[in-house]
């Protein structure tokens, strides 16, 4: 299967032959394989995991996903590869979403998407 991380400025990463790809969904974690249902849903501050000619692995902060014809597109407005993220990145990314926090106005969808990133990135290793 075809898959493509596209970020608003360029693609991030394009591969022809992945077998398997791991994606953050809003619940729960998804994996989805050639010939998978056709499927378009959002996903949360998570990991991408995608294995194939070369196993890569990308933190997101959020996105949708487009799944049909053995083509996977993931958009996303954050994308890091996990070899290159460093915790600078990191402690940024944390520091704004418990900032964000503080906001009494704050939907509960955003509310959640904070929240999960804090999580997500306290539960990885970065460099």
């Amino acid at each position: 299967m075809e898959v493509n991380i596209v970020a608003p400025d360029k693609i991030v990463f394009s591969e022809k032959n992945a077998k398997l790809v791991t994606l953050p969904g809003m619940e729960g974690n998804l994996g989805i394989m050639d010939k998978h249902t056709p499927i378009i849903t959002f996903l949360r501050p998570g990991l991408i995991k995608i294995e194939g000619e070369i196993n890569s692995s990308f933190f997101i902060t959020g996105g949708v996903i487009d799944f049909q014809d053995d083509k996977l597109n993931i958009l996303t407005d954050l994308v890091f590869n996990t070899n290159e993220i460093n915790s600078d990145v990191v402690n940024k990314l944390k520091s704004e979403a418990e900032k964000k926090l503080k906001n009494d106005n704050l939907s509960d969808k955003d509310i959640f998407i904070s929240n999960t990133l804090i999580n997500e990135i306290e539960n990885l290793n970065f460099k």
